[in-house]
């Protein structure tokens, strides 16, 4: 199945002709820890490990049904290993940790699936790294962040959201340290303090219509029929995130960006009956890592909205759960 594969369903009058509203809901979410990407670990092929992911993503979605990555800068407080040991019965590993510049916590983890309590690998450490050393030779290696993320360890700190953007190059873009935007994070947000990521998003865009004269509904993926061509999807999400964040890492370009997203808008409306956007974007994990938030936005997994034109500006707003985006969106038909 590849994009477009319906592309003559657009032009149908039944559909065509019907008033409609895209859903957006979140399908991927990968998070990687940007350190580790510019300051390798000899133990682990860190950015090699994230360039293979995402370039097989991207080469799948090409010879499938073809999607932009919406990428997020983000930041935490900065996580370091003091020590690490398994317990004395070996049930759990101790852990202290430095948290940003100079506070302390320490916790206990119960022992991570594939550790066998009677056969404990070597477990060592650097203050970024985990590697457990098996009898068999084998070597396992884990960023703490990772460790943490992957165990559900919950430390109390969330994740903030500095700059959305959207790429078809994933492994290169916003990586390559040529973008301005991360450029402008890492000197703005202090580096002695917090921990910096780039989360990857991939999201399904639904075209929903109702036709009361032909008595259908139709619930179509726009990847199936590109009604927006791929290029304009992605753009379009990209400028709703950065007005839903409204972060001060794109706020020299704010004003810009929300032009574009309100003509934009108003080419959904006007040429495709588009009468809003929401977005469901909820990430299946209760990791701590995946609680979002700006100056803008309060700490939350779930980030639930919509985004529609009034009076010729780009509105967003907040939802409190599915039922409510849907008696909206129904109302708005």
């Amino acid at each position: 199945m590849h994009r477009g594969i319906f592309d003559n369903l657009p032009e149908e009058p039944a559909y065509k002709d019907a008033p409609k509203r895209w859903i957006i809901e979140l399908l991927q979410c990968d998070i990687f820890w940007y350190e580790l990407i510019t300051n390798q670990p000899k133990e682990f092929d860190y950015k090699g490990y994230v360039s293979s992911r995402m370039n097989a993503l991207k080469e799948n979605l090409r010879k499938t049904v073809d999607k932009r990555f919406i990428y997020f800068i983000a930041s935490r407080k900065k996580i370091r290993i003091i020590r690490a040991k398994y317990t004395l019965f070996g049930n759990s590993i101790y852990m202290k940790l430095r948290i940003g510049r100079n506070k302390t916590k320490s916790i206990r983890i119960p022992l991570p699936r594939g550790l066998a309590r009677g056969d404990r690998p070597i477990l060592t450490t650097t203050d970024t790294l985990m590697t457990w050393t098996f009898e068999s030779g084998q070597i396992v290696s884990s960023p703490i962040h990772d460790f943490l993320r992957n165990n559900h360890v919950d430390i109390g700190v969330n994740t903030e959201i500095h700059y959305a953007g959207f790429t078809e190059n994933p492994a290169k873009r916003p990586i390559d340290r040529k973008h301005r935007g991360l450029s402008d994070v890492l000197h703005n947000v202090s580096n002695e303090e917090f921990d910096f990521f780039i989360i990857y998003n991939l999201f399904n865009v639904h075209s929903y219509a109702e036709n009361n004269t032909y008595g259908i509904n139709f619930s179509l993926p726009n990847s199936l029929i590109d009604e927006v061509r791929v290029d304009e999807e992605g753009k379009i999400l990209e400028g709703i995130f950065i007005k839903y964040f409204n972060t001060a890492a794109q706020e020299l370009d704010k004003r810009n960006e929300i032009r574009q997203l309100e003509n934009r808008l108003r080419t959904l409306l006007y040429k495709h009956k588009i009468l809003s956007v929401s977005v469901n974007m909820e990430i299946d994990d209760e990791s701590e890592y995946y609680n979002f938030f700006s100056r803008a936005v309060s700490p939350r997994r779930r980030n639930l909205f919509r985004c529609y034109l009034n009076e010729g500006n780009a509105v967003i707003d907040e939802l409190d759960n599915i039922q409510q985006l849907l008696d909206l969106e129904k109302t708005s038909s």
